[in-house]
């Protein structure tokens, strides 16, 4: 929310752009009340896009990355939560190969467009 507000983050000054927030375990009811306890009524952040479902990596989902990205040209942050929602759930390989070919599909764009991918994963579920 500090980045679609234009406001620091770690004490760093930033403008404010947009943010595409892929929130997969949650429902558009719950990530509302929580943005609601987080930010003041006049303070809407209308840069801020949240999103509950997407497709998976190699299954459409690098496409509506793109398709956000064209909407939204000042796009500098994409949160993915979680990983293991986007995934594919094919189990051969290692699990670094596994990773290392879901992650660098997700790097190749955040290359390509200069923005950053942030990608949540839990460790212990």
């Amino acid at each position: 929310m500090q980045i679609s507000q234009g406001k620091s983050v770690w004490g760093r000054e930033i403008e404010p752009r947009t943010v595409l927030y892929f929130s997969l375990e949650d429902t558009l009811g719950r990530l509302q009340e929580r943005l609601y306890r987080l930010v003041d009524a006049e303070e809407d952040p209308e840069r801020l896009i949240l999103q509950t479902e997407s497709n998976g990596i190699g299954q459409g989902l690098e496409k509506q990355i793109v398709s956000f990205i064209h909407t939204y040209p000042d796009i500098s942050l994409i949160v993915i939560d979680t990983l293991q929602k986007v995934r594919k759930t094919e189990r051969n390989g290692s699990m670094y190969a596994n990773d290392y070919r879901d992650i660098g599909a997700l790097k190749e764009l955040a290359d390509k467009y200069g923005i950053c991918i942030l990608l949540v994963h839990h460790l212990r579920k």
